[in-house]
């Protein structure tokens, strides 16, 4: 396995921006448990991988085995820098979710020379980062094979209205007035819950992986999304729980399910 952390230009943020990435390499055997088919199949897939609120592209492959687990399952990951932008085109900020859904796939596989087609890319990502695995999949689901959220920040409308919790999240308030303009707007392709019913007969073709801790603050929200998305006609849903709160330790299970699950 080869890893990069460095730094690339990107036109749509017109700045250097973080990314580390994962690339396949025919190297030692791996050391953790997958399917065979994984490893040696013709076709290797590429990983988004989207951190949260306070991370930043170094995240994932310092908090968790992410590296061995790419290694494992032969796939390649990208895990760009998204600041506090929750992945959007900030009204006061830059255009991150241009960046995400359009620029870096197109970099990675000029610079990397790995497929981000749409039989081959997937999407993941927790916490803030979750809620931007889902607002690129479920706005284009036709750019995916497969997306996972974990402990998703997924009731935006619902963060932006709950005092309690904009103290919780670390005044989450002054995040949301750059990315969405004052007085605070959110248009409705960027609450999940309209982005699923718009766009439900565009879904068949998605696998989609939803976890959240059972003590997690985020707990509530998420199981009224995995309601909502059960109903929808994905080519696979599955919603899973067990005990958790809002750390790494829950993360780092979450993406070893996520990899085993996917087809």
């Amino acid at each position: 396995m080869a890893f990069f952390d460095g730094t690339i230009y990107s036109k749509s943020l017109q700045i250097d921006t973080r990314l580390a990435v994962i690339l396949p390499q025919d190297s030692r055997e791996a050391r953790v448990d997958a399917p065979a088919q994984k490893v040696s199949g013709a076709s290797q897939r590429t990983m988004i991988l989207l951190h949260g609120l306070s991370d930043n592209a170094s995240a994932w492959w310092m908090r968790t085995s992410i590296i061995r687990y790419a290694e494992s399952h032969g796939i390649a990951v990208l895990m760009p820098q998204g600041e506090k932008s929750f992945y959007h085109d900030m009204v006061y900020g830059d255009k991150y979710f241009t960046y995400l859904t359009e620029e870096l796939p197109q970099l990675a596989t000029q610079m990397f020379g790995i497929s981000t087609a749409p039989s081959d890319l997937m999407i993941a990502g927790l916490s803030m980062g979750g809620y931007g695995t889902l607002k690129c999949a479920l706005t284009y689901p036709e750019r995916f094979c497969a997306c996972a959220a974990f402990s998703s920040a997924c009731d935006i409308r619902g963060i932006a209205a709950d005092t309690a919790l904009v103290e919780q999240t670390k005044g989450i308030h002054h995040t949301f007035e750059a990315i969405f303009g004052l007085p605070v707007y959110i248009p409705d392709d960027s609450d999940l819950f309209q982005l699923a019913d718009k766009n439900a007969d565009r879904l068949n073709h998605l696998q989609l992986y939803l976890t959240c801790g059972k003590q997690d603050f985020l707990h509530e929200s998420n199981i009224q999304l995995a309601k909502n998305l059960q109903e929808k006609p994905f080519k696979r849903f599955c919603y899973e729980e067990w005990d958790g709160t809002h750390e790494w330790g829950f993360w780092d299970t979450a993406i070893q399910k996520t990899l085993n699950w996917i087809e």
